[in-house]
């Protein structure tokens, strides 16, 4: 019990972190929506149904997010709400992986700021919405971290 306590009190300032980031996901989940999120969402549900994608479904877009919209539609009821928040959960372990993998390298330079400006601002930019565009821009962000 002691040891737990001391790793609390050591990461204190990273467990607030991730709770903080986890909170601004969550609440950005249900903040705007856009007439591509639903396309993806409602292909990635007829995917689950059996339907094949280019096949039976007609689509110009990109196919990630309805691979990632049929894995979420697989574990999950297709509700809107539930879809969304765990669209978030996924996007906030991906930018918790970030931080994390570039906190080794780059100990001078605050990255907790860089991540919470992104989850603030990710309502304004459509980063909270299942759009290939965001998935893009997590991928880059992703590689030049």
């Amino acid at each position: 019990m002691k040891t737990f306590f001391s790793f609390f009190r050591r990461n204190l300032r990273e467990i607030l972190f991730v709770l903080v980031l986890l909170c601004l996901y969550l609440v950005n989940a249900f903040i705007g929506e856009f007439n591509d999120e639903w396309d993806n969402m409602l292909n990635g549900k007829l995917m689950a149904d059996g339907l094949t994608l280019y096949r039976d479904i007609f689509s110009h877009h990109f196919p990630l997010p309805y691979i990632i919209s049929y894995l979420i539609h697989s574990v999950i009821e297709p509700n809107y709400f539930s879809f969304r928040i765990l669209y978030s959960l996924f996007l906030f372990s991906w930018a918790l992986a970030l931080f994390f993998y570039t906190r080794r390298y780059q100990k001078r330079f605050p990255l907790q700021y860089f991540f919470l400006l992104l989850a603030f601002i990710s309502p304004v930019l459509g980063l909270n919405m299942l759009l290939s565009e965001v998935l893009v821009a997590y991928s880059v962000l992703s590689a030049f971290l």
